[in-house]
């Protein structure tokens, strides 16, 4: 019989909901979500009320349950970033999680709340103006008074807003702490969300830090950069808590520059790496002789781009040299019979097509354990690490690569630039939904028959529609015939 963990998301996104989901199926795993129709959708809340019921219900048949703070306490992750939910409320949304807890002692609770990153949601594109002001503001000074000061040229309005939902969320992420601290939850993930090495998070940081440490539960209690991909990494850990010993984890790296932080993040990369790879449950070792599983992290150079903003680098004869050789190990790890992942983390929000271009040419790609190339580093290291680790499941290898690489490297950029010029905000396409994701359809279809053409595959039906009325990602499900 499937053990069943029911899952209360981040938000309605694929990567929150549908990835765990799959994910877990494989490794026999059955996660339950709430109905979609109490769930967010963009900017609209969750309905909270209906979420609690839902979960007070579940958790009669589960043996564990992995929780978004944030969608229980304030409707999603997007809910989150307003201070239209008061404290008090949001308080007594988690605390639900107290009494489950009471009435059901051997339940396994599995907490998740997102350190809140430094701007506002970009759903226009006179918001994404305010975003881009406010994240700039917010990466340059440590405390609210400085924030006001430097920030004369944002709303009022949304600077208020902002701040309110700032200070509130870190009084709840406090309270996770005691959560974890008590016992009610086993263990908790704290996400640093688009952050950057300085800014207003970090004097909330240590503060969580510092609570965490007199609290005594330094062994329950992570603070690492990454939101989306914290269910996966999650739903991974309670697999692997079944096992008798954890998986080994060698990493390796396609440039020296591990030590670098990547864009929207505050810490170096080879420290969220083995962060990631602690919080699924699993272990570094060093050599990959003794290892279970190989982390390829193909890493940027001297700056990370975003592929959403900037085009794609064009690489020197030195560094494609360097690319051909991280290559090869790729294919030496998979010879000798390792499971083998790939973090693609070059660029921010998708993949490097120079990359996956020459790893093709020497190797099939639909061999690997895992890919992941979407939105910041830690998303995809995160998920790499929770795919690669859990049963093999092509289908959700096939839509890494049509997502990350053919809809966000190279169908994406299109997209927007059409819209640009039709004058439709690629933040949100409103009653041009449809007609967007028609175009989507016709050119990813023909970019994922391409791309897999010379791969040895079974025939594939693709799926694919607009989540949220914007372009910035895709709900890609492939079914392998």
């Amino acid at each position: 019989m499937n053990k069943k963990i029911a899952l209360i998301p981040l938000d309605s996104r694929p990567c929150n909901c549908r990835f765990p989901v799959k994910l877990a199926k494989k490794a026999i795993y059955e996660v339950i979500v709430p109905p979609g129709e109490i769930l967010d959708f963009y900017t609209r809340p969750a309905d909270t009320a209906g979420i609690l019921n839902w979960l007070s219900s579940a958790a009669k048949d589960c043996d564990s349950m992995i929780v978004s703070a944030d969608m229980l306490a304030y409707g999603g992750l997007i809910a989150s970033r307003t201070s239209k939910t008061s404290v008090e409320e949001a308080k007594n949304n988690l605390l639900v999680l107290d009494k489950i807890k009471k009435q059901k002692p051997g339940i396994k609770i599995y907490l998740f709340s997102i350190i809140t990153r430094l701007s506002i949601t970009a759903y226009s594109d006179a918001s994404a103006r305010i975003w881009q002001k406010l994240f700039d503001a917010s990466s340059l000074v440590d405390n609210i008074e400085d924030l006001y000061r430097i920030g004369d040229d944002i709303p009022r309005e949304a600077l208020d807003d902002f701040v309110s939902a700032r200070k509130r969320n870190h009084k709840i992420n406090r309270l996770c702490i005691d959560l974890a601290a008590n016992g009610t939850v086993d263990f908790l993930m704290l996400g640093k969300e688009d952050t950057s090495k300085r800014g207003l998070q970090a004097g909330e940081i240590k503060v969580l830090e510092d609570h965490i440490g007199s609290s005594g539960c330094k062994d329950k209690a992570l603070i690492t950069n990454g939101a989306d991909e914290i269910a996966c990494v999650l739903a991974a850990r309670r697999i692997i808590d079944d096992m008798k010993q954890k998986p080994k984890v060698a990493v390796r790296y396609s440039s020296k520059n591990k030590g670098a932080a990547a864009l929207y993040e505050d810490a170096p990369v080879d420290q969220n790496v083995r962060e990631h790879i602690g919080a699924a449950g699993c272990a570094v070792t060093e050599k990959i002789a003794d290892a279970d599983m190989v982390l390829f992290i193909n890493m940027f150079n001297e700056r990370q781009r975003d592929l959403f903003f900037e085009k794609p680098e064009i690489k020197d004869g030195t560094q494609m040299h360097l690319l051909k050789n991280f290559c090869s190990e790729i294919v030496m790890a998979k010879d000798i019979s390792k499971k083998t992942a790939v973090a693609d983390i070059n660029y921010v929000n998708g993949g490097d097509e120079e990359f996956v271009s020459t790893l093709k040419r020497v190797f099939d790609l639909t061999k690997l354990d895992a890919y992941a190339g979407w939105n910041t580093a830690s998303n995809s290291i995160g998920y790499a690490i929770a795919h690669a680790v859990l049963p093999a499941n092509k289908e959700l290898l096939l839509e890494r690569f049509v997502d990350d690489l053919g809809y966000q490297a190279i169908v994406r950029p299109e997209i927007n630039e059409l819209l640009e010029k039709r004058g439709i905000s690629k933040y949100n396409v409103g009653e041009k939904q449809k007609e967007v994701e028609s175009i989507i359809k016709e050119q990813i279809n023909n970019w994922a028959h391409l791309f897999f053409a010379n791969l040895e595959l079974e025939t594939f039906n693709l799926e694919l529609t607009l989540p949220w009325p914007r372009t910035f990602e895709i709900d890609c499900d492939i079914i392998l015939q």
